[in-house]
């Protein structure tokens, strides 16, 4: 699929949506892939210290992570109350 069709079946089903929540994540979606790949931002010292440190606990295992689909089911479940 080119793009240009990618874009128009996009606009298609957003126009669509009836489901405010999920429309609220896809904006928030939208919102922070600019964030993340259009803006000039640096991480602080501090900032790379703590991800680094997070990694460590990761690695260790001693980090609580939950899978995508487990952080999507919470996400949409508080959404709907």
């Amino acid at each position: 699929m080119t793009t240009k069709a990618l874009r128009k079946e996009l606009h298609q089903e957003i126009d669509k949506m009836s489901d405010d929540g999920f429309l609220q994540i896809v904006h928030a979606m939208f919102k922070q892939y600019a964030i993340i790949y259009e803006s000039d931002y640096v991480l602080s010292e501090i900032q790379i210290g703590e991800l680094a440190e997070q990694k460590r606990l990761y690695k260790a295992g001693k980090l609580k992570t939950y899978p995508v689909s487990e952080v999507r089911k919470r996400a949409l479940s508080k959404l709907r109350k």
